[in-house]
């Protein structure tokens, strides 16, 4: 039977590629992927038995502690099994039937916005920088919002460039990091 991580993203996220680079580098067997959007629902399933192992992102090299993670880990109980870094690059995502001139705002994870400020204040002065709640918090529910009709096309997210095709989204911007060399530092936790 594989094992269970419950990741903080959802498919296509960078949560997403870091376990898969896990996987890959620690020869972790036969794994599957549980996407639970947040790491209170993470360490919440973890408790719970739902999955065995548990991973989140911790720090970034430009945009510092992950606030998200920080303040779910508070009342919970767990191991760090091991830690690693990916490359993070950012990338502007929309309906395929919008272009930048119809865009308005940018919703995505506020540490992604911590990630980009700079980058997009030169490039895009003129959109509103804001963040979902809940599960919404997560670039890839706000793409399955933006396909599904929830959320209106005038909302871009920004997020891995993997996002895209998975969601049937558009790339009208990439590399919007501020950072070339920006990396984010993900754990892989138990329970105890």
């Amino acid at each position: 039977m594989p094992i269970r991580i419950g990741v903080q993203g959802g498919a296509g996220s960078f949560n997403d590629e870091a376990v898969k680079f896990y996987a890959a580098t620690r020869h972790a067997g036969s794994w599957e992927v549980v996407y639970l959007y947040t790491t209170e629902a993470v360490l919440t399933a973890l408790a719970a038995k739902q999955i065995d192992y548990g991973q989140f992102a911790l720090y970034n090299s430009r945009g510092g502690v992950v606030e998200e993670t920080m303040q779910a880990m508070g009342p919970h109980r767990f191991q760090v099994v091991d830690w690693y870094a990916i490359p993070v690059s950012h990338h502007l995502l929309c309906r395929q039937e919008a272009d930048i001139s119809g865009i308005e705002i940018i919703m995505t994870h506020p540490q992604v916005l911590s990630q980009c400020r700079a980058t997009l204040r030169a490039r895009f002065p003129h959109l509103r920088l804001t963040t979902g709640k809940g599960a919404m918090i997560d670039p890839t529910r706000v793409a399955a919002a933006l396909i599904s009709g929830e959320l209106p096309p005038s909302i871009a997210t920004l997020g891995c460039q993997a996002i895209a095709p998975l969601c049937g989204l558009k790339i009208i911007a990439g590399d919007l990091q501020d950072d070339p060399h920006n990396e984010t530092t993900f754990l892989l936790v138990a329970g105890l």
